[in-house]
């Protein structure tokens, strides 16, 4: 048995000839293809994009809203719904960021979409102050009342 298995001097392993100081990128290496091939398997076995990710991207578009970056957070939100159409609180999120940039439209139709899947966003956005500029507006009201 050898007591230390590099050479002092030149930090070359005795049993393989390899240098040690090089040893760890070596495993580094393999470890990263391993991974980038496993989430490429991993990518190409999934048929349909995971259900939880519409929360991820309904959280990041929530964070990117409250940083005023209202372009990134309806794309944040459009990806979330995307993924799962029948969800609420993008939808509704989705709406905030349309109204706040002042597309009326846009935020009028996915507010009902929103309303449509889960009623309780109806007193909600009577109260929301992003839609306080629709107050008064006759599809608004009909939409709340």
């Amino acid at each position: 048995m050898i007591a230390y298995p590099f050479d002092r001097r030149t930090g070359r392993d005795r049993r393989s000839g390899k240098d040690r100081r090089q040893m760890d990128t070596e495993i580094d290496v393999l470890t990263a293809q391993e991974q980038r091939r496993e989430a490429f398997e991993a990518a190409e076995n999934q048929e349909e994009p995971r259900k939880d990710l519409a929360e991820v991207w309904n959280h990041k578009g929530e964070a990117l809203f409250a940083r005023r970056e209202y372009e990134g957070a309806k794309r944040a939100f459009a990806k979330a719904v995307e993924i799962k159409p029948e969800f609420a609180p993008g939808w509704y999120n989705l709406a905030k960021a349309y109204s706040q940039k002042g597309e009326k439209d846009q935020a009028m139709t996915k507010l009902r979409k929103a309303i449509k899947l889960e009623p309780g966003y109806r007193e909600k956005a009577g109260t929301e102050r992003v839609f306080k500029q629709f107050k008064g507006e006759k599809d608004f009201d009909k939409l709340i009342g």
